[in-house]
């Protein structure tokens, strides 16, 4: 693993547990896909206390905060 990538992982995760959300945004190559399956693997062991929503394509004109609870 490599340090930049650690320390995302680590806010991210810092985010979902006491914020509560987190959006994950980069350029090709950057890490997203690595740090997903990381998150996905914080997920499996939380018993349920932690839920990723993956979506693959994304109308940013139609992201709004009841799209998002009602996709949750």
């Amino acid at each position: 693993t490599n340090k930049a990538l650690d320390q995302v992982h680590k806010r991210a995760l810092n985010a979902l547990r006491y914020q509560g959300f987190v959006s994950i945004l980069g350029d090709p190559g950057s890490g997203k896909s690595t740090l997903r399956r990381r998150l996905m693997a914080d997920a499996a062991a939380s018993n349920g206390k932690l839920r990723l929503l993956w979506p693959e394509f994304i109308d940013p004109t139609k992201v709004t905060p009841t799209s998002i609870v009602t996709y949750v």
